[in-house]
């Protein structure tokens, strides 16, 4: 079964490193010369014949009688000298090597009584390394040094340890034992029985085997540990100090009871201490502790644990490992064993090379569970994750068929396309993954029109979900138009700032893909000739089609996207502002010229001054002033009103007492409005009214003033509809997409390109 490995810790992290016996040496380097801290001393003896040799390790008085130690510092090796009790001295000073007269020349030496090595302790692995010495009398005068009992969680990592020990100062000699020393070292992570420490200046080293690790509770020095190792140098490098490595240190929290069953003090109990166990479950009837019950993770929730953890995070990924079964770590251990043996490959190997060498021991570890969801809701479930958790969540919950589906997808992104992002990612993953994409997330085809796809998708904006709709609904030959143009568009345009820069880009780079997916319709500015909802407009291509238009007045802002523009019918957009429109066909008042827009076209706006008796009769000297006029619902529309027959769009025309220089016109007699005007182009929300507008003469009383050429709710008859004032499309910027998929604030059209947040997708992918 192949599956989507979620969790991978780096691809290269493993279960807590049982440190090899070959690397295990008998262990304070850069410490200093220590005489206080009385409870910490030296394990001595004396070999018949030969009389006192110095010291061997390190020991805490913890009990009038009891010294706490390692247990390899007792237990040797068949073929090695032995070192009995009976031979045996607890050395209480600061120098325990022999002096002039064979014995320290300062200090008190407490001969042993016997050893007592923890039941469970293993040589080979150092495992429960920890043991006691019983004095042969009580040492008085001194106060013991209390163990730690409560349990040493991960809260700990971080804290300062303060070592004391008789050994060598110099790990590759093995050199400058005997005198005592205090160093200090951080605790870098812990585990089940165990923590280590790293060196960072000071370290234990041979010869402080058996001396305590010391810190503060609660207010009170205690030994939370016992020195069992140093981590050693790899075979082979002489240059190497194994001291100057880290080290291993046995926790004394887990082996309290036995401690003090042993050396008679009250065996801690987790009714009136809770904090001794690891948790809760673990405390049992009797008082004591009983770790098993802590671990109650399986392989599977195990290894979610420690893929949770940062990769620096040694405390973590312990504390993870150690609530694991035994079962869970045993299999735990084969997996991340197999990764390491068999995977060691680049990332964007990793993901096949576990589905096909490991899948076994993933089978195990792993089981996957399966839903209903097909290969496009696992996909679009595991865009939206932030975390291993959710991502397996999202992977179980498809068919077997959607996680297969889905991890072949993966894997060729992985392969194929990894570091890329946005719109390197989303070629990338068209050209090089069509196959895994097409059939993990089928394209969805509508009906529409590339023309009307572009049309939709121009009123979305930054809305994703209105950009999915828009663009499902198109057909195949729409899709692709659309996707061919806008990838152009942000391949070769991406770096323009302006609008004329980006729309001549557009034309230039890319108008061939804008005539194939829109051919042109060849309306007219001035005369129409388009759909209702429509205009014809100015392409980038210099041609002229229908689009989508918005309501904007003369002299509004505008900014033009593909398939839309948010001036009003008869205006175009140019230099930013919505201007009057003309061609060919007309637009202009007589005295006035139709200047091209852009090289190449027939389509501008009008300049020159407008003849002084354009639109106004001459027995008509008071036109747009008549107490009547505006009134008639026609008005505007009727070519006869109160002038000119040739002024058939008097009211409606966008030039007519609009424009800046015409209702300031002395013999211009239609009303421009005055600041007292409420229905007229003077209102305050009307944009369109400017200072020659508020000085024009013109009538107080006309309400309906047929010449206010942006119009306001209340203005039935203004051509601008009583809408006006929320203009659809006003202002509105396309989103460029960024790394993650999601809108930036884009140039302008930069990003006309809402669809490509889309990452890769059609229809609704990532």
């Amino acid at each position: 079964m192949r599956r989507l490995v979620i969790f991978i810790i780096a691809c290269s992290s493993s279960a807590p490193p049982e440190v090899s016996p070959a690397r295990l040496e008998a262990p304070i380097v850069g410490g200093t010369l220590e005489t206080g801290w009385t409870t910490v001393g030296a394990l001595t003896y004396e070999y018949p014949g030969s009389g006192y040799q110095g010291s061997f390790c390190t020991g805490t008085l913890i009990a009038s009688r009891w010294v706490l130690t390692a247990a390899h510092c007792l237990d040797t090796p068949p073929d090695d000298f032995t070192i009995t009790a009976e031979m045996a001295y607890f050395y209480m000073g600061a120098n325990a090597e022999p002096g002039a007269g064979g014995w320290p020349s300062a200090g008190t030496l407490v001969p042993a009584d016997a050893f007592f090595i923890h039941p469970n302790y293993e040589s080979a692995t150092q495992k429960n390394d920890i043991a006691l010495v019983r004095l042969a009398q009580n040492v008085t005068g001194v106060t013991p040094t209390p163990i730690n009992t409560a349990f040493l969680t991960a809260g700990y990592v971080g804290d300062t340890v303060t070592y004391v020990g008789f050994g060598a100062t110099n790990g590759a000699t093995k050199t400058g034992g005997g005198l005592k020393r205090k160093g200090t070292m951080n605790i870098e992570f812990i585990a089940e029985t165990t923590y280590e420490s790293e060196y960072g200046g000071q370290g234990i080293c041979f010869g402080d085997s058996g001396g305590p690790g010391l810190l503060q509770i609660g207010g009170q020095w205690r030994a939370i540990g016992v020195n069992s190792a140093v981590l050693g140098c790899e075979d082979g490098d002489p240059t190497c100090d194994p001291c100057k490595i880290g080290a291993v240190i046995t926790r004394v929290d887990p082996y309290a009871s036995w401690i003090n069953g042993l050396i008679g003090a009250p065996v801690p109990s987790c009714k009136v201490q809770p904090d001794i166990c690891g948790c809760a479950a673990a405390c049992q009837p009797n008082g004591t502790c009983d770790p098993v019950k802590c671990q109650t993770m399986d392989c599977k929730t195990l290894y979610g644990c420690m893929a949770g953890c940062a990769s620096d995070d040694q405390g973590c990924t312990w504390g993870c490992y150690t609530q694991g079964t035994a079962a869970a770590k045993t299999q735990y251990d084969a997996l991340v064993s197999c990764f390491a043996n068999k995977c060691d490959v680049p990332d964007d190997q990793f993901q096949t090379c576990a589905n096909t060498q490991c899948d076994a021991e993933l089978d195990t570890c792993l089981p996957v569970g399966t839903g209903a969801a097909s290969c496009s809701e696992v996909y679009d479930c595991l865009v939206g994750c932030d975390e291993a958790a959710c991502s397996a969540a999202c992977y179980e919950s498809g068919t077997a068929l959607a996680q297969q589906q889905v991890s072949a997808l993966l894997s060729c992104f992985d392969t194929s396309c990894d570091g890329l992002s946005g719109d390197a990612f989303s070629q990338c993953a068209y050209s090089k993954c069509a196959g895994p994409l097409e059939t993990c997330i089928p394209p969805v085809y509508g009906t529409a029109s590339c023309h009307t796809t572009l049309g939709c998708l121009s009123d979305c904006g930054s809305d994703q979900e209105c950009t999915n709709t828009c663009f499902a609904a198109g057909n195949k030959a729409a899709q692709d138009g659309v996707l061919a143009l806008y990838d152009c568009i942000n391949v070769d345009c991406a770096s323009e700032t302006t609008q004329d820069g980006y729309l001549a880009c557009v034309g230039d780079s890319c108008g061939g893909l804008l005539k194939a997916c829109d051919p042109a319709a060849g309306c007219s500015v001035y005369s129409g000739g388009c759909p209702s909802g429509e205009s014809c407009l100015l392409t980038p291509t210099g041609d002229t089609d229908c689009w989508k238009s918005g309501k904007k007045s003369v002299g509004q802002s505008c900014l033009v996207n593909l398939g839309f523009s948010p001036c009003g019918p008869g205006l175009v957009c140019t230099g930013g502002k919505c201007q009057p429109g003309c061609d060919k066909s007309g637009g202009c008042g007589a005295g006035q010229s139709c200047e091209p827009i852009a090289t190449g076209t027939d389509v501008g706006t009008c300049a020159g001054d407008i003849d002084p008796t354009d639109g106004a009769d001459a027995t008509d000297a008071t036109d747009g002033a008549d107490a009547t006029d505006g009134a008639d619902a026609t008005d505007g529309a009727d070519a006869t009103d109160g002038g000119d027959a040739t002024d058939a769009t008097e009211g409606a025309d966008a030039t007519d007492g609009g424009d800046a220089s015409d209702g300031g016109d002395a013999a211009d007699g239609a009303a421009g409005a005055d600041s007292s005007d409420a229905g007229d182009g003077s209102d305050a929300s009307d944009g369109a009214a400017d200072a020659a507008d508020l000085a024009d003469a013109g009538d107080v009383s006309d309400a309906t003033d047929a010449s206010d050429v942006t119009g306001d709710a209340s203005d039935g008859t203004d051509g601008a509809g009583p809408s006006d004032g929320a203009e659809v499309g006003s202002g509105r910027r396309r989103s460029s997409c960024d790394a993650s998929g999601q809108g930036a604030a884009g140039g302008p059209g930069l990003a006309a390109l809402a669809l490509l947040c889309l990452a890769f997708a059609r229809a609704r992918r990532v």
